[in-house]
């Protein structure tokens, strides 16, 4: 049974609120919450929005956007005029 403010596909409101902010940037500068490394990345995107987020280079943890968005460790780059 759907809840109220749910999509077609079990996506809540909130949630498409939140991927807004993803698609205007071309990417982010993301502090890894285990290595405490940064990094640049575009979001990797998943059949899930548990799966939607990055990928540490150093340490290869996998980081939702969500939790990232929530712990201030996303820095947005502007979009390229190129694309």
């Amino acid at each position: 049974r759907a809840s109220p403010g749910l999509g077609p596909h079990g996506a809540s409101l909130r949630y498409a609120r939140t991927m807004g902010d993803v698609q205007s940037a071309a990417g982010f500068d993301v502090k890894c919450p285990h290595c405490h490394k940064s990094f640049s990345a575009k979001p990797m995107e998943g059949s899930a929005a548990r799966y939607h987020g990055f990928k540490c280079p150093h340490c290869k943890l996998f980081v939702p956007y969500q939790r990232a968005a929530e712990r201030d460790l996303l820095e947005p780059h502007p979009l390229d005029a190129d694309e």
